[in-house]
Formats: structure tokens, C-alpha cells, sequence
């Protein structure tokens, strides 16, 4: 596709060519004048519609968009825009036997600009928008719906008061109806956007933000179905200035919606989500401030009746930051949100699968004086599962976050923030298996050389899990969180705090004959290495687990562990260190009839403390409650 795209880009030179199913064009301008003004303009609307009745039909559509916009300013003053719309609509509509619908979807786009000198103004839109939908009535139905899109923006100026501008907005929504036996039906999106500027000069401002929406709908009616969702979203941003009092200013957002719902027998259902984000910031000179945001949410729906439904959700959302700044008065913000909701509801003989992923990464790096750099991280998972008689439901989530630091100068603050929520329920008739499981892994590290230093980092983990299930029932719960915090400062006056909090609820309710398990790990590791005067440091740690099980005739097993490492070193005169750590659980189980039940809990605490120096203060706190109830009547 690059090479077609190349030979389109050559012969097309200076012209522009529009047809009824393509659009590709290549416009150039450029211009040395003074207080220059460049705005550069393409829009294209196609709308494809098909009506079929019969026997063997055949419906497809295709439309394809190649556009490239160029840009070159050479004075003051100049101002460049380039708008780039495209607009696809297909429809088709078939009814009778052996149907095959395709619609298919192609764009691809490439705008640079470039400029030097002083107040330039660039700016760069690409807006895309597409509709598919595609209604069967009948026997041997196939349906496929593909989407794909890929945007090039590139900016380049050098000089003095520059505003840089780049935005995309990709937006598609698929809609499916099929009747009858044999139906098959896919969808699949995939999007690509790749953003990059750079800046030499002083007073300039970059604005990067890109945009994807995607709505994929299908409903089916009769026997043998198979229903296929993928949605798939990558985006790469990256900025570079060299100058003073620069603005660079990252945004992305991925949504996802994707529900799928079939009545009949012998159904299958699957739904894909991937979102990729990569955001780079280099800036060197002073008064800087730099920021990156990206949020993804990921929302999934499956309904399946009658009998034998098999249904599967798939989500893995990746986000990567970096910044790196040298000079004086700089001030760094890297957040991070990802919100995933998979929900699932089948009826007798259903099997149901759901399965989260989430990862970020954030690493800052700052050299120089009066700095600042704070990172956030939030990740939410909720997964919701409602199976009938003799249902298997499996739900599986992680969440890893690694938040890094590194920070050179004097007076410097650098905060660490991560947020982890997870929430699992399932509800199932009799003789169903039901099995639940989360894994949370957070890292915090942060490496600050420098004096009147203050290093903050907090950590929040709360899973709850939640299960219910009639006679006959299996139940499974598995809980893991994992936390890791270091600190390393040189210098004079600094201030270091660790704060982790750890919260799990895990809930089960089973009939008579069920076996009920819940398990609960609960890590975490707290480091700090202060060398210089003046300095304070303080490591809290919390974990509350509580466990509850209720069922007749039951056999019940109930295991919590929970680990707490703090080690604190410092090195120097008039040093405080406080070392904290409150562990509480409560096991519960409740039985009638001869059941067979079980409690392990287990609680470590490390606490580890060692000074060198004048005018030392010590302080280490633990205590952990446990209390466990049985009860069988």
C-alpha cells in the first residue's frame, strides 16, 4: 500500500483528481511573501447503496482515499491550515439464500508543513468519518464490514512565537442485522495515526490530539451463528523543541463500543479490542512546560439466548509516555486512564470468557532548577457475567503500571500517583462453574540528585469480587497485588514519602453442594536511600482483605497472604525516618449441612531502619488484626 500510495503522490503532483469511489490528490504551496497566509482545503462525501432479493447474491463495496497536503512558509508573520474531511457511507440490504455482503473501507492521508522565521501559525485537521451497515434475511448469510485509516501530520518551524496545531478525528460505526440459519458476520477497524513536530526557537506552542471512536453493533436471529468484533487503534505522538517558555501539549482518546446480541442455538461470539499509544516529549532550554494525556475506554456487550452460546471478550489497552526536559523552570505532567466494561449475559449451556489487559508506562527525566514533574496512572476494570443453567463463566484482568523518574537540580518536586480499581461480579444457575481472577502490579521509582527535594509517591489498589451461584456450583476467586516503591536522594533537605494501600473484597454465595475457594496475595515492597542533611522520611503501608463465603453443604476454603518489606537508609545530620505498617483481615464462612470448611491466613512484616549521623530520629510502627469466623449448622 506505501508503494501505491508513492506512485499516487508522484503522478499527482500539483493537481487534484476526484472520482465517484476515489478521491487522491497532492497539493503544494509555498511562499516567501511577507505576513503570508496558506489555507489549503479538500473534502469528499461518497455514499454507496444496494438493495438485493434472490437467490446467490453477491453485494460489494469498496471505497478507497488517498490525500496528501504540503505546505512551505519562508518569512513573518505566516500562517498555514490544512483541512482534510473525508466522508464514506455504505449500505446494503439482501434478502433470500446464499448472501454475501462486503463493504470495505480505505484512507489514507499525509499533510507536512514547514516554516521558519517569526509567529508562525500552522495548523492541521483531518477529519474522518464512516458509516457501514449491511441487513440479511435468510439462509448461508455471510457479512463482513472492514475498516481501515492511517493519518501522517508533520510540523516543522523555526523561529520565534510558532503555534503548532495538529488534530485527527477518525469515527466509524458498524451496524449488522442478520435472519436466519448459518449467519456469519465480521467486523473488523483498524486505525493509525502518526503525529510529529518540532520546534526551534523560543515562545512556542505545540498542540498534538488525536481522536478514534469506534461503534460496532450486529444482531443475529436463528441457528449457527458466528459473530466476530475486532477493533484495533495505534497512535504515536512525538514532540521536539529547542528554545524558552515552550508549551508541547499531548491528548489521546480511543473509545471502543462493541455489542454484539444473537437468539438461537449453537452461537458464537467473539470481540477484540487493542489500543496502542505512544506519546514522546524531548525539550531543552527554560520555562518549559510539557504535558501528555491519554485515555482509552474500552466498553463490551454480549447477549446470547436459548441454548449453547459461546462468548468470548478480548481487551488489551497499551500507553507509553516519555518526557525529557533540560533547563530551568520546567514543569512535566504524564496521565494515564484506561477504563475497560465487558459484559456478558447467556442462557442454558452458556460459556462465557472475558479478559482484560492494561499497561502503561511513564518515565520522566528533568534536568536543571525549580522543576516539577508529577505522573498518573488509573486504571478500571469492571467485568459483569450472567450465565444460566450449567454455564461457565471465566473472568480474567490485569493491570501493570511503571511509573520512572529521574530528576537533576535544586528545588524540585516529583510526585508519583496510581490508581487501580478492579470489580468482578458473576452470577450462575445451578451446576455452574464460575472462576474469577485479578493480577495488579505497580512500580514506583524515582531517582532525584539535587537539594530542597520533595519526592511523593502513593499507590491505591481495591478489587472486589463477587460471585453467586445456585445448586451444584464451582466457585473460584483469585486475588494478586503487587507493589513496589524506591526512592533514591542525594542531596540537602529533602523530603520522601511512600504511601501504598491495598483494599480486597471477595464475596461468594453458593446452594447446596457447592465448592467454594478464595485466594488473596497481598505484596509490597518499600525502599528509601537518602544521603545529605535535613532530611525526612516516612513508608505507610495498608492492606485490608476480607473474605466471605456462604453456602449448604458446602466445602469452603478461604487463604489470604499478605507481605510488607519497608527498608529505609540514610546517610547525614538531622534525618527522620517513620516506618508504618496496618495489615487487617476478616475471613468469614457460613454453611448448613455437613460442610467442610477451611481458613488460612498469614501474615509478614519487614521493618528495616538504619542511620548514619547526628541528630537521628527512628520510628517503625506494625500491627495487623485477623479475625476469622466459621459457622455450620
Amino acid at each position: 500500500m506505501d508503494k501505491k500510495f508513492k506512485e499516487v503522490r508522484n503522478v499527482l503532483n500539483m493537481k487534484k483528481i476526484v472520482s465517484a469511489g476515489l478521491v487522491a490528490g497532492t497539493l503544494f504551496a509555498s511562499t516567501s511573501a511577507f505576513a503570508a497566509e496558506q489555507d489549503q482545503e479538500t473534502t469528499r462525501y461518497s455514499f454507496q447503496d444496494r438493495v438485493s432479493k434472490g437467490s446467490y447474491i453477491n453485494q460489494d463495496q469498496a471505497d478507497n482515499d488517498f490525500a496528501s497536503v504540503l505546505q512551505n512558509i519562508q518569512d513573518k508573520k505566516a500562517t498555514q491550515k490544512q483541512r482534510l474531511s473525508l466522508w464514506a457511507e455504505q449500505r446494503s440490504n439482501a434478502t433470500g439464500d446464499l448472501l454475501a455482503q462486503t463493504q470495505a473501507s480505505d484512507s489514507f492521508s499525509t499533510l507536512e508543513q514547514a516554516g521558519n522565521n517569526v509567529e508562525n501559525d500552522q495548523d492541521q485537521a483531518v477529519d474522518m468519518v464512516e458509516l457501514q451497515e449491511q441487513t440479511g434475511n435468510g439462509n448461508e448469510i455471510i457479512q463482513d464490514q472492514l475498516s481501515f485509516g492511517e493519518n501522517g501530520q508533520l510540523q516543522n518551524t523555526n523561529g520565534t512565537s510558532n503555534s503548532q496545531v495538529q488534530d485527527i478525528y477518525s469515527e466509524i460505526d458498524q451496524i449488522k442485522a442478520g435472519i436466519g440459519s448459518r449467519l456469519s458476520q465480521i467486523q473488523d477497524s483498524y486505525k493509525y495515526n502518526q503525529q510529529n513536530q518540532g520546534i526551534g526557537g523560543n515562545l512556542n506552542t505545540q498542540d498534538q490530539f488525536a481522536y478514534n471512536d469506534t461503534d460496532a453493533n450486529q444482531n443475529a436471529d436463528g441457528d449457527l451463528i458466528d459473530q466476530l468484533q475486532g477493533s484495533y487503534d495505534t497512535n504515536i505522538q512525538n514532540q521536539q523543541i529547542a528554545g524558552e517558555g515552550n508549551y508541547p501539549y499531548q491528548d489521546i482518546y480511543n473509545g471502543t463500543t462493541q455489542n454484539q446480541g444473537a437468539d438461537g442455538n449453537s452461537m458464537t461470539q467473539n470481540q477484540l479490542a487493542d489500543n496502542l499509544s505512544e506519546q514522546m516529549a524531548g525539550v531543552i532550554g527554560n520555562e518549559n512546560d510539557a504535558d501528555q494525556y491519554s485515555y482509552n475506554y474500552n466498553n463490551q456487550n454480549q447477549t446470547g439466548t436459548i441454548e449453547n452460546a459461546h462468548q468470548n471478550q478480548t481487551t488489551t489497552n497499551t500507553t507509553g509516555q516519555g518526557a525529557t526536559v533540560e533547563g530551568n523552570g520546567n514543569y512535566i505532567v504524564e496521565d494515564v486512564e484506561t477504563d475497560s466494561i465487558q459484559t456478558q449475559e447467556g442462557m442454558l449451556g452458556a460459556y462465557q470468557s472475558q479478559d482484560s489487559a492494561n499497561v502503561s508506562e511513564q518515565s520522566g527525566a528533568l534536568a536543571g532548577n525549580d522543576s516539577e514533574l508529577t505522573q498518573n496512572g488509573f486504571g478500571g476494570l469492571y467485568q459483569d457475567q450472567f450465565g444460566a443453567d450449567e454455564a461457565v463463566q471465566n473472568q480474567g484482568s490485569s493491570i501493570t503500571n511503571g511509573q520512572g523518574a529521574s530528576v537533576t537540580g535544586d528545588n524540585v518536586n516529583a510526585v508519583q500517583d496510581s490508581v487501580n480499581y478492579g470489580e468482578q461480579n458473576q452470577f450462575g444457575a445451578t451446576d455452574t462453574t464460575q472462576d474469577q481472577n485479578i493480577d495488579t502490579e505497580s512500580t514506583q521509582l524515582v531517582v532525584a540528585d539535587s537539594g530542597n527535594t520533595v519526592a511523593v509517591q502513593y499507590n491505591y489498589n481495591d478489587v472486589a469480587q463477587d460471585q453467586t451461584g445456585f445448586e451444584g456450583s464451582i466457585q473460584d476467586q483469585d486475588s494478586a497485588i503487587s507493589v513496589e516503591q524506591g526512592a533514591t536522594v542525594e542531596g540537602a533537605n529533602k523530603n520522601v514519602s511512600q504511601d501504598a494501600e491495598s483494599i480486597t473484597e471477595q464475596i461468594q454465595v453458593g446452594d447446596a453442594g457447592s465448592d467454594q475457594y478464595q485466594g488473596s496475595s497481598n505484596e509490597t515492597t518499600q525502599v528509601t536511600n537518602n544521603a545529605g542533611t535535613n532530611n525526612a522520611g516516612v513508608q505507610e503501608n495498608s492492606n485490608t482483605v476480607t473474605q466471605v463465603q456462604s453456602g449448604s453443604g458446602d466445602a469452603q476454603a478461604q487463604n489470604s497472604s499478605v507481605v510488607t518489606d519497608q527498608t529505609s537508609s540514610s546517610t547525614g545530620e538531622n534525618n527522620v525516618v517513620t516506618q508504618t505498617s496496618i495489615n487487617d483481615k476478616t475471613q468469614s464462612q457460613t454453611s448448613k449441612g455437613k460442610a467442610k470448611q477451611r481458613q488460612f491466613s498469614d501474615v509478614t512484616t519487614t521493618q528495616n531502619a538504619v542511620s548514619e549521623g547526628d541528630n537521628v530520629s527512628q520510628s517503625q510502627s506494625s500491627s495487623f488484626t485477623v479475625i476469622q469466623g466459621q459457622s455450620a449448622n
